[in-house]
């Protein structure tokens, strides 16, 4: 984790990953995310892998929304660091 986080630390382009499973997860767990990404399709399917594992609760801010043809909806969230507008 310690190179994640000093290539977070440099200027340059986002790291961005795709698709989720234990890397994400454990990126999460280490609080480097700054943004989460959901597209959620109207479909049900009634099994899967967990998105989140138990641990910290961590606070979001949804940042923008997204609709598309279909009833997709795609959902953006990044770090609510507890900065609110009076």
């Amino acid at each position: 984790m310690d190179a994640v986080t000093e290539l977070k630390l440099q200027d340059g382009n986002d790291l961005v990953i795709y698709g989720y499973g234990r890397l994400a997860q454990t990126l999460l767990e280490h609080d480097l995310v700054d943004e989460l990404d959901f597209w959620i399709h109207p479909l049900i399917l009634g099994h899967g892998t967990p998105l989140f594992r138990t641990g910290k609760m961590q606070t979001l801010r949804l940042t923008s929304i997204d609709r598309r043809p279909l009833g997709v909806v795609g959902l953006s969230f990044g770090r609510d660091d507890g900065d609110k507008e009076a």
